[in-house]
């Protein structure tokens, strides 16, 4: 059987992943694609999270084995950020528009399982839907949160409360 030379590159993207139910994080590889669907751009963890399927296929580093997670699952998703990037999620072929930002608002908030988390929401929006509320309204299941040492991608079902912390007069 012929091999065929067109199969997209996939990239290991080292993350930890917290499932509701268990105690602490699983160490684990996702793997992002080269390309992201018709896009001519790189996929990106959120982009896994996000789409319709309702499995995430993973590699347990600790059982060194594949497992499939629900997305419904999964509290959260963290990846360590170094020397104030995160690997291969912003690499230098991401156009620069992406990644800036309008609004940037210091939250804390508290999940359902898990205590509370503080850090940064970074987005973009227009003047007339740039709450916070608004954000976290909108119809992604993930919300990314920016702290000093992570980037979070918190699943909104197991948010319990936001509280915006961002100084009103900054």
């Amino acid at each position: 059987m012929a091999t065929s030379s067109l199969h997209l590159p996939k990239f290991q993207v080292a993350v930890d992943i917290l499932l509701r139910g268990k105690a602490s994080p699983e160490k684990a590889i996702v793997f992002v694609s080269g390309q992201h669907d018709r896009d001519f751009r790189q996929q990106r963890v959120i982009d896994l999270l996000e789409s319709p399927e309702p499995f995430l296929t993973v590699h347990e580093v600790s059982l060194n084995a594949f497992a499939l997670y629900h997305k419904m699952s999964i509290i959260w998703v963290s990846m360590p950020i170094k020397d104030g990037m995160v690997p291969l999620e912003e690499s230098a072929e991401m156009p620069e528009e992406s990644l800036l930002f309008d609004t940037r608002k210091r939250v804390k908030i508290e999940m359902m399982e898990r205590g509370f988390v503080e850090g940064y929401m970074l987005y973009s929006a227009p003047s007339s839907r740039c709450r916070v509320s608004d954000f976290l309204n909108r119809p992604e299941r993930y919300l990314c949160l920016w702290t000093e040492s992570d980037l979070l991608f918190l699943n909104k079902w197991f948010i319990l409360r936001l509280q915006d912390l961002t100084e009103k007069n900054a």
